[in-house]
């Protein structure tokens, strides 16, 4: 079983959501002394929201850092639930404007709505040919165990969590959570640098514990913990 490489617990949301920013900022720094470009990929939803503000008043050559979203909503642009919504409203702004950043919803003839299904398979199409493989990746848990949108009772989640799968990205469509996604896939996940897990909170932290002492990939942040022996992994819970 993978042993974590640090975890480090708050015990306000404040203070995890600056140690996590100034964590991806030293980690942002040491690569970008190291290479031209970095990739960093993040999970959406409202926990990492305060993190991201932080984070976008890091002192970084942003020019050369790539942000991507590790998983995706499908709807049209400016809804207020998609992902790419909150990096650009709150990532993207003050030194991170200067990131490199694409948004592949389409924009909406009206109201913000959810795609149908062409449009579902174009967005995945124009994310999967811009996809860079991210040197560092954010994700979170909800408390079903999930982790980016790999939901144990999606009819894809078999071939999403397949170590041999080629394709960094795939269409997503749990039943329990609301909206069709795209995530990364494990086997894309685990091509990064460093992993960085977001749990705060004591059930969360209760169910990644179960989840590192557990030899049984019941929920997919196991499968994570598990498969990523080579990968280094980070909690900030």
């Amino acid at each position: 079983m993978k042993t974590v490489d640090t975890w480090q617990q708050f015990g306000d949301e404040h203070a995890h959501s600056l140690a996590l920013s100034q964590a991806l900022q030293a980690s942002l720094q040491d690569l970008l002394a190291h290479q031209a470009r970095v990739v960093l990929a993040l999970s959406g939803g409202q926990s990492p929201r305060a993190m991201m503000a932080l984070l976008s008043l890091a002192d970084l050559d942003w020019s050369r850092v790539t942000v991507q979203w590790v998983d995706e909503r499908l709807l049209t642009r400016h809804h207020p639930d998609s992902n790419s919504e909150l990096i650009e409203s709150v990532l993207l702004q003050n030194q991170a404007a200067q990131a490199q950043w694409h948004n592949f919803l389409p924009q909406p003839q009206g109201e913000a709505r959810v795609l149908d299904g062409a449009e579902q398979q174009a967005v995945l199409q124009a994310a999967l040919m811009a996809y860079q493989t991210p040197d560092v990746v954010v994700l979170g848990m909800g408390m079903d165990g999930h982790t980016a949108s790999l939901f144990a009772d999606a009819p894809q989640f078999a071939a999403a969590m397949d170590r041999h799968q080629a394709q960094p990205l795939m269409v997503i469509e749990p039943p329990s959570a609301p909206y069709a996604r795209i995530s990364m896939t494990l086997a894309a996940i685990l091509q990064a640098k460093t992993l960085y897990i977001a749990a705060y909170g004591a059930q969360k932290q209760a169910l990644l514990q179960q989840a590192l002492l557990t030899e049984e990939a019941l929920l997919p942040i196991t499968w994570v913990l598990q498969e990523a022996q080579d990968v280094p992994v980070h909690v900030f819970g």
